[in-house]
């Protein structure tokens, strides 16, 4: 009988190791991502879509057109939003290393967040500052209408992941990443952000605790 609980916590002992390691898996590799489009999609996304750090030319050979400046002026921009990403995923690795899983989950759910809230405030706050008023709000549903209907999938089934079951919450973790994939293809200048909150959601739900066998 001994034997058999020493092999029953041996083999949940090795099912813990194994979902922490998947969510650390996940967490890296979503920021992972997020590193390798943190260049030139967001630079494209600021200066051709919502041009910032523009100026509307009203003379010359193409009036109406924008001059903006090289890519170094973006490196500042493109920096915060990678380093909401790294900062983000450090926590989140963190407490999966610390919290055990089924603990872990809903706080992995609000940092998965961040990101998002970050590079839809981000863009907001750009646009105002170089669109006149009455044309932001247009203006910035051109380039991020579709990709912020998407965004706040993500935190509706994020939100909702924290007032459900475990294996409702872990359905509503993976809607929640898939939202922020889907919100990341319709604006790859997103994905700095959107990819590691993809994989804190992940980790998320990768992070349910088993479902309990009964014993006799």
């Amino acid at each position: 009988m001994a034997g058999m609980v020493s092999r029953v916590n041996r083999a949940s002992l090795t099912g813990v190791r194994l979902r922490r390691n998947l969510m650390l898996a996940a967490i890296i590799i979503g920021f992972v991502l997020s590193l390798l489009w943190s260049w030139a999609p967001p630079m494209i996304m600021l200066r051709e879509e919502l041009h910032v750090g523009c100026s509307l030319l009203s003379m010359g050979d193409e009036p109406g057109e924008y001059y903006c400046g090289d890519g170094i002026g973006y490196l500042l921009p493109v920096f915060s939003l990678l380093g909401v990403s790294l900062v983000a995923c450090f926590i989140a690795a963190a407490i999966t290393l610390m919290a055990a899983s089924d603990r872990a989950r809903p706080t992995l759910n609000l940092i998965a967040l961040a990101p998002a809230f970050f590079i839809a405030g981000g863009t907001w706050v750009a646009a105002h500052n170089t669109w006149p008023k009455d044309n932001v709000v247009e203006h910035w549903l051109e380039t991020m209408g579709a990709a912020a209907t998407w965004l706040l999938a993500t935190v509706v089934f994020a939100i909702v992941a924290a007032f459900v079951s475990p294996r409702a919450a872990a359905l509503c973790s993976f809607a929640a990443a898939a939202s922020a994939i889907a919100a990341a293809a319709t604006q790859p200048g997103i994905t700095v952000a959107a990819a590691t909150s993809a994989g804190i959601l992940i980790a998320a739900a990768v992070g349910r605790p088993p479902t309990a066998v009964p014993t006799r």
